[in-house]
């Protein structure tokens, strides 16, 4: 059965606080989880930091930074433990000695491919109690939605830093 539309649109502040609840219950878990079941245990910021390594190899500590909100600083102290546990290595760019590449060691692969069908497990419980309610389509175009304003939101935040 579908959800009948509503009659009115959801107030600025409405969409705000749908968006706080989310964020509240996907950061709200801050275990650890052995996704290769060898005792070594990764945040799910780690694991997110991996994949996006993954998608985009040769990426850098500030591209990350962009990426996901968060200082250089911080990024840097990630994949420093990244580093010392073997998932990610790093090359010094020829051109500008500053510049690091980041990349996926076989290990880091590995960490990537476990962590990306734990994600899938684990959400697809909501997402079958949503298609009970919502076609695919519309759940694609409210998740390609969700993707533009934080895409929008990280722009308009890299725009007013000065």
């Amino acid at each position: 059965m579908k959800q009948q539309d509503s009659a009115r649109f959801l107030t600025n502040y409405e969409i705000s606080d749908i968006l706080q609840h989310i964020a509240a219950v996907v950061n709200s878990n801050p275990q650890k989880n052995d996704y290769l079941n060898n005792g070594e245990t990764y945040t799910a910021v780690e694991g997110h930091t991996i994949g996006f390594i993954k998608d985009h190899p040769g990426c850098t500590a500030t591209e990350i930074a962009c990426e996901w909100g968060k200082t250089t600083s911080a990024v840097s102290q990630l994949l420093k433990k990244l580093r010392h546990r073997g998932v990610v290595y790093a090359l010094r760019d020829e051109k500008d000695a500053k510049r690091y590449a980041l990349y996926l060691t076989e290990k880091g692969e590995a960490v990537d491919a476990a962590h990306r069908a734990y994600d899938s497990e684990k959400y697809q419980t909501i997402i079958d109690l949503l298609l009970e309610h919502y076609s695919r389509e519309e759940m694609d175009a409210t998740f390609r939605i969700m993707r533009d304003w934080y895409r929008l939101s990280m722009e308009d935040k890299m725009n007013h830093r000065d």
